[in-house]
């Protein structure tokens, strides 16, 4: 067996990590809200990337790339490389795309939840013996005015991972064109025997 190339070792290498740090950031924390004033965190909230949808989708991406990656180098034809490869980067470069907007709108993304909102009204009324519906209100009033979104590690993880699985693609349709003309094999859609008619 032929040793691989500089550019396929590349662009193997490339993706396997964009691939990986894509899926594990996306079980990792995208966002921690709360609010300014509560310096022991008891309001805050954590958001990992499998909570949302958008982290939900990353982590298909992000499995999605190591597949293709797994057959890529497994199948003979080209167009199918080809094809995976072509895969590959818009994968990587939609991930890209959903850690940017995410952490573009993140105080907006990551707001507190009605949910979160009603659970703590809950626990401090509980505790003080007043009105939850009280609570509330004055819970939602401190977040308009002092709520703070911390972004995680895990969303840089994504956007990182996007953006090396996007160049591993890149590399992979190059390491395939290459691979086509050594070989001989013909373009998409020509038969070997068109080919050698056109040659003589």
């Amino acid at each position: 067996m032929s040793r691989p190339t500089p550019l396929r070792l590349a662009g193997f290498v490339l993706t396997v990590l964009g691939g990986l740090l894509v899926s594990y950031g996306s079980l990792q924390t995208w966002a921690t809200t709360g609010l300014r004033n509560d310096r022991k965190g008891v309001f805050d909230s954590i958001y990992k990337g499998v909570d949302l949808l958008d982290g939900r989708v990353t982590l298909a991406l992000g499995m999605f790339v190591l597949v293709s990656l797994v057959v890529m180098r497994l199948v003979g034809s080209v167009g199918v490389r080809r094809s995976l490869a072509l895969a590959i980067l818009v994968a990587g470069a939609a991930a890209t795309t959903v850690g940017i907007i995410d952490l573009a709108r993140a105080k907006e993304r990551f707001s507190v939840s009605p949910g979160d909102l009603d659970r703590q009204a809950a626990a401090i009324a509980r505790i003080g013996h007043v009105s939850v519906d009280l609570v509330r209100g004055e819970l939602q009033r401190q977040y308009e005015l002092q709520q703070v979104v911390d972004v995680g590690m895990g969303l840089y993880l994504v956007m990182g991972g996007g953006i090396l699985a996007t160049v591993g693609g890149g590399l992979g349709l190059v390491w395939v064109a290459q691979a086509a003309r050594e070989t001989g094999s013909p373009p998409e859609g020509r038969s070997s025997e068109e080919r050698t008619t056109e040659a003589t």
